[in-house]
């Protein structure tokens, strides 16, 4: 049928339908509609029909999705069903398509309308689209949901509707703008809900999650009160097989018990479906939590629990645990009953165990592996970084799904800025997981791609051997699968047991596959799904093979394992000489798992294409590799070392012992290699110091026979003068051969020099030591004055090296690539990092910004955090490491002025890791934990600080404060900035620190020298005009003035010189204030305000001036007329001259010259507050902050003395003085220090409580006064 039609739809009479009207009337006005209705009121099947209706149909598709694959063909079935026409809606699920392609209405999962987003960017082909079931909150769905609110601020005309019955609906309407909730109820039959404690004493039942006992009770209990069908949610497949069998046992055959999970094919999952005379008992899994409508269910057992899928990306490891279900999800189970009748609800825990589980399920897109995630969003163009999630994933997942992908070849390099590689765009188009399409594609290159997609159809499935739960049967099971072979490769094993049942297979029936899948003990169901995903594999990377089956001998076993380990990087283990485990490169302790074929073999290195958490960490699907495949694959993770150094007589050359790592774990070491390749200056120094110097050399030069002749002459000369020092040192002697030399460090390169240029210029001179004896001068002097010789290493300084000895760091930080040096040595002072910093960026970093930038010493903190926590405790920590790490990054980012160790301190008590134990770290015993900083000023020179992690922001600025009068800094200060005007201390606003950086940009970039003559005559004259006397603010100094006006675009010509400005030079006064009377005219402060307010407005640049200045002289000359000067202006310069910083009065000017109209162009605006900055550091809020530390048992009474002291201090000091900031810092400075306190000794904090109860009734006392 064309799209283009009008369809009419009939409705059964269900809740949602009641309010059909009103959803089409909302649909007219609003672009999105939440439905949030409850299980059983027809949402699924009837929205999509009134989507159809309303006429959308005529301008596209309307797409409607589902999370599951079953649920899916479900929905569409019902459809065609209710429409009446098998050809309006066609389905759509991974490797599964019926209907036809122009339908108006198209059922898909959500992951198939992703992969349509590859075409069609804005979904053009559809007019609306409904996301069902949205509370689930799938990778996919959270995915859609940014996508789609893009789409619809770029399509008027699109509608969106999201359904669900225990969504969080608000969460939703706050992220979508023009949305609007329309609410329905729910089942028409009442649930019964009962409560059921779990069994208590010791459990026997064979489950993984030990509930079949309690489950099958309560089955038998609902079927003998009244039988009717049942539904009972189980957390795995080995639940419902085991129930299953139990139930056979205790039921008749008047019941069919039928199991339902997500492995099963679509046929064997719709038997559900199918009506039957028998009563049935259906076994499933949280797959009919949601849009499944099963055929007459009357109650439903819930066992609380499923299995949930958490992916650990730093570890990059896969759980699988069972865990409680949240209450929506409880809700959900349900709702699956009295959909046709009144029904009944047994959950098998506690009514209070229900109230306190979480109220949703944490979406999937926050304990998912985020790189299928990262790398569709990018290979289609998408910023991560500016991506609207619903709500956004830890910043740990991302860093571990960039490092991922990198490995993989699909980035750039592991930042979240990095470009997708042509390779990561061939990955994208494998609608599979990333390390699968990866193996695929590097395997298509080796030339074993028939292999490997048999090996990555298997790695999508469940294993596809049965091992039976009874004893004997485990055991024959077991003998039975040793038959297919012992290899020290799973994936060598999957081949053959594919070989195996595809030859039983031939061109015969699916009943011959099915019996000889129950002979070996092989998953019917699995080899089947093996053989569709094998298929669909080749037809996505368009080949074909003439036999399916691949003997071992027909490819290359190397290449496959090689082409494996591309794509499992993170998956390599070493065994451990100690324990019988194995060790992975992110350090974890793991176990080959007891179903692996290479369990129990012995193998130095191996790869594990899945990693498992359950009670232990297991690698469950493995191979033996050899180490030198990772220096292949893993080329780019593989560093280098080079130790002992060494010159080789035999050889001829400097050698060094090699040592290969892969992010830490040593594949190689002992091997010696040319040293001259890696360190050529340093080699040359050891070549000269071993084999020429000393003589350490087969058959020495003729030059080094010579030379040492001259020594042996010299050292007599010594001994017969008695005059020491003629002979020079050994070290003077290599810089003398270096200095000759060039890249020479072997005897070849030696040969090579003195045949091309001859050994003339290495043999030393006797006169060049020795002229005459009575003008006899030592060799190290003589030759400091009479040779220059460059320096061995001079020809590198250019380059960025280790002047530590240590190792290069890069670290970014704001954006911007800084060098630091990294030192392990903690007897040196700089163990730890040290990071050059240009000055300039000081300001824009406190030590909270510096810990959650530079994530190696936020770890170190961490560390040196979780080593003095009490054992038991630090152990927990560890577990959730990464949790901590990134609300430890939350904090510092939100709190800049916090010191990193109380933002640690809070964090871990949110965790609830402290309660009254005292938890500290030692940055003075352990220098690693301090942050060296060498700070490159302006002038070229360097300052060292030591930035300890105790250092709040107050701490930091005592620290820098030295610098403000050497350098043009901004620092921060609480809400304001620290900067150093005039040689004086300065508290500004931000609006006022933003001007000052901008005009130090201008001045720095733009001078016009020519200009400098005119504008210090200019400069000049206001100054004897009273421009520079001290009112209530010191004014800008003169160099500055002249330097901002000649940077801007100020043209002399049209600030012509004038007079009757100049005040009497007699009088020689230096205040405002200290004038007299008399002196005090209103003619003396309108020159002096506005020449003051000219002279400042340099500072905005050349047309403010020169309007400012033209304005001044028709004052003047009105003055000198004895013309009348308005009100305004009057007022205007008395406020310049009472005006409390040079900002204030530039503000004043650019408002007064705006009313005026004196600006011809745009107007610089200058947000101004009218309270002075340094007002708001008042006395009494100190106070404030230290009362709780003077009520507290912290602080010892010389404590509470030097705080008392400095409260007095400031309070007899000036406010805008300079020593009055110096205080508040002092005072600040000690808030920071005893918050730290307060925090590790939290008991402390607490009032006494007589003083709190005597606290008590002088209020209640007092209270009405």
């Amino acid at each position: 049928m064309s799209p283009t039609l009008s369809i009419k739809c009939d409705y059964p009479d269900l809740p949602v339908v009641k309010r059909r009207q009103e959803f089409l009337e909302l649909l007219k006005k609003n672009q999105v509609i939440i439905v949030q209705a409850d299980t059983g009121s027809g949402k699924s099947t009837q929205l999509p029909k009134m989507l159809l209706e309303s006429g959308l149909s005529l301008k596209g598709k309307i797409g409607v999705t589902q999370p599951r694959r079953l649920a899916a063909l479900s929905i569409a079935d019902r459809l065609r069903e209710e429409l009446k026409d098998e050809t309006l809606v066609p389905s759509k699920i991974r490797f599964y398509e019926e209907g036809p392609e122009n339908a108006p209405l198209k059922v898909v999962t959500d992951g198939i309308l992703l992969q349509e987003l590859r075409k069609d960017r804005l979904f053009t082909q559809y007019s609306a689209i409904m996301i069902d079931e949205a509370h689930e909150r799938s990778l996919n769905i959270d995915i859609l949901l940014g996508i789609l609110k893009q789409v619809l601020k770029k399509r008027s005309d699109f509608r969106l509707v999201i359904a669900s019955a225990t969504m969080d609906s608000a969460l939703f309407k706050d992220f979508f703008e023009n949305s609007v909730l329309l609410e329905a109820e729910g089942r028409m039959f009442p649930v019964t809900v009962e409560y059921r404690d779990p069994f208590e004493g010791e459990n026997s039942s064979k489950g993984d999650s030990g509930v079949l006992e309690d489950a099958l009770e309560a089955i038998l209990d609902l079927e003998t009160r009244n039988r009717d069908n049942l539904l009972c949610f189980l957390p795995t497949e080995r639940d419902i097989q085991d129930l299953g069998n139990l139930l056979q046992k205790e039921l008749d055959d008047k019941f069919e018990i039928l199991s339902l999970f997500g492995r099963m094919s679509p046929a064997e999952q719709k038997k559900v479906f199918r009506s039957t005379s028998k009563t049935r008992i259906v076994l499933a899994t949280n797959i009919a939590e949601t849009s499944l409508t099963i055929p007459g269910i009357a109650y439903v057992v819930d066992s609380g629990t499923a299995r949930i899928s958490r992916y650990n990306a730093q570890a990059r490891i896969q759980g699988l645990p069972v865990e409680e279900i949240s209450q929506a999800s409880a809700r959900q189970r349900t709702g699956r009953a009295g959909r046709v009748k009144p029904g009944v609800c047994i959950r098998l825990y506690s009514e209070k165990n229900f109230l306190e589980r979480d109220a949703y399920t944490e979406p999937e897109i926050r304990r998912s592996n985020l790189a299928n995630v990262v790398l569709q969003l990018r290979s289609l163009g998408i910023s991560i970084d500016e991506f609207e999630f619903i709500q956004s994933p830890l910043r740990s997942a991302f860093r571990g799904a960039y490092r991922t992908l990198f490995e993989l070849g699909a980035l750039s390099s592991a930042d979240a800025n990095a470009e997708v590689t042509p390779f990561g765009r061939e990955m994208s188009k494998l609608p599979m997981d990333v390390a699968l399409s990866a193996v695929l594609l590097r395997s298509r290159e080796k030339g074993v791609l028939q292999p490997a997609i048999i090996v990555c159809a298997a790695l999508s499935l469940q294993d596809v051997r049965l091992i039976p739960q009874e004893e004997t049967e485990k055991q024959k099971a077991r003998e039975i699968h040793k038959q297919f072979g012992k290899y020290k490769s799973d994936f060598l094993l999957y081949i053959v047991i594919w070989n195996s049942f595809i030859l039983e297979l031939g061109e015969g029936s699916l009943n011959k596959l099915r019996k000889y899948c129950e002979k070996k003990y092989l998953h019917f169901l699995r080899c089947r799904e093996w053989i569709d995903l094998y298929e669909q594999y080749c037809r996505l990377l368009n080949v074909g093979f003439q036999e399916r089956v691949c003997p071992l001998e027909s490819f290359h076993r190397d290449n496959l394992h090689l082409s494996l380990l591309y794509g499992f990087l993170g998956g390599i283990a070493k065994r451990s000489q100690e324990k019988s485990s194995y060790q992975l490169v992110s350090g974890r302790e793991t176990f080959i798992f007891p179903g692996s074929s290479l369990y129990g073999q012995n193998m130095e290195w191996l790869m594990s294409a899945e990693i498992r958490e359950t009670s232990r960490v297991y690698l469950t699907k493995n191979a033996e590799i050899r180490p030198e495949w990772i220096l292949i694959a893993g080329k780019l993770f593989c560093t280098k070392r080079f130790y002992a150094p060494t010159w080789n007589r035999e050889r001829g050359f400097v050698d060094a012992l090699e040592e290969i790592l892969f992010r830490g774990m040593v594949i190689s070491r002992g091997k010696r290699v040319d040293y001259s390749k890696i360190n050529p200056a340093e080699c040359s120094e050891i070549f000269f110091r071993e084999a020429v110097v000393n003589m350490d050399m087969l058959r020495p030069f003729p030059f080094m026979e010579h030379n040492e002749k001259v020594l042996e002459t010299l050292a007599s000369m010594e001994k017969r003068l008695r005059r020491f020092g003629l002979v020079p040192s050994e070290d003077w002697l290599v810089d003398f051969y270096i200095s000759k030399t060039e890249n020479v460090c072997s005897i070849k390169s030696l040969k090579e020099f003195i045949l091309k240029n001859t050994d003339e210029s290495l043999r030393l001179k006797e006169s060049d030591f020795v002229q005459e004896i009575s003008d006899f001068k030592t060799s190290s002097e003589k030759f400091s004055n009479k040779l220059s010789f460059k320096n061995s290493s001079s020809k590198h300084s250019q380059k960025v090296k280790p002047e530590l000895g240590g190792a290069l760091e890069t670290v970014r930080i704001l954006d911007r690539i800084l060098y630091g040096e990294l030192v392990f040595d903690a007897s040196r002072s700089c163990d730890g990092l040290t990071l050059k910093i240009p000055v300039e960026m000081l300001q824009k970093l406190t030590p909270a910004i510096f810990a959650s930038e530079i994530e190696r010493w936020r770890t170190w903190i961490l560390e040196s955090f979780f080593k003095e926590l009490p054992r038991e405790i630090s152990k927990k920590a560890k577990e959730i490491r990464e949790k901590i790490d990134d609300v430890f990054c939350e904090f510092l980012e939100k709190e800049k002025d916090i010191s990193p160790v109380v933002a640690l301190s809070k964090v871990i008590k949110q965790f609830g890791f402290l309660k009254n134990e005292s938890c500290l770290i030692y940055p003075e015993k352990e220098k690693h934990l301090n942050l060296h900083l060498s700070v490159m000023l302006s002038d070229g020179s360097t300052e060292a600080i030591e930035l300890s992690p105790e250092w709040g922001s107050y701490h930091y600025v005592q620290a820098l404060k030295h610098l403000l009068s050497r350098e043009i800094l901004f620092l921060p200060f609480g809400k304001f900035y620290l900067l150093c005007q005039n040689q004086k201390l300065t508290v500004v606003e931000k609006a006022e620190k933003d001007f000052y950086q901008k005009l130090k940009t201008r001045i720095q970039n733009k001078l016009h020298p020519e200009n400098t003559t005119l504008a210090l005559d200019r400069i000049s004259l206001l100054e004897n005009c009273g421009a520079k006397i001290a009112s209530q603010s010191n004014p800008s100094a003169k160099e500055e003035i002249i330097s901002a006006l000649i940077a801007s675009d100020w043209n002399p010509s049209q600030t012509e010189r004038f007079s009757g400005l100049e005040f009497a030079k007699a009088n020689r006064i230096k205040s405002f204030k200290d004038l007299s009377p008399e002196l005090q005219s209103e003619d003396y402060v309108l020159r002096a305000g506005l020449s003051r307010l000219c002279y400042e407005s340099a500072l905005l640049g050349g047309k403010y001036f020169t309007a400012l200045w033209n304005y001044l002289r028709q004052v003047t000359k009105s003055m000198r007329q004895g013309q009348k000067i308005s009100a305004e202006v009057k007022r205007l310069a008395f406020a310049v001259l009472n005006a409390n910083s040079v900002y204030e009065i530039l503000c004043l000017g650019i408002a007064f010259g705006k009313a005026e109209g004196l600006w011809q162009k745009e107007i610089l605006e200058l947000e101004h507050s009218s309270a002075y900055p340094i007002k708001n550091l008042t006395v009494k809020d100190l106070r404030e902050e230290f009362r709780l530390f003077l009520q507290s048992r912290l602080l010892r009474e010389e404590d509470r003395r030097k705080v008392r002291d400095i409260l007095l201090a400031l309070e007899k000091t000036e406010i805008d003085s300079e020593e009055y900031i110096e205080l508040y810092i002092t005072a600040k400075i000690l808030l920071e220090k005893y918050s730290a306190k307060s925090i590790q000794k939290e008991d402390a904090m607490e009032i006494e409580s007589i003083e709190q109860a005597s606290l008590e009734k002088l209020k209640n006392r007092f209270g009405k006064i």
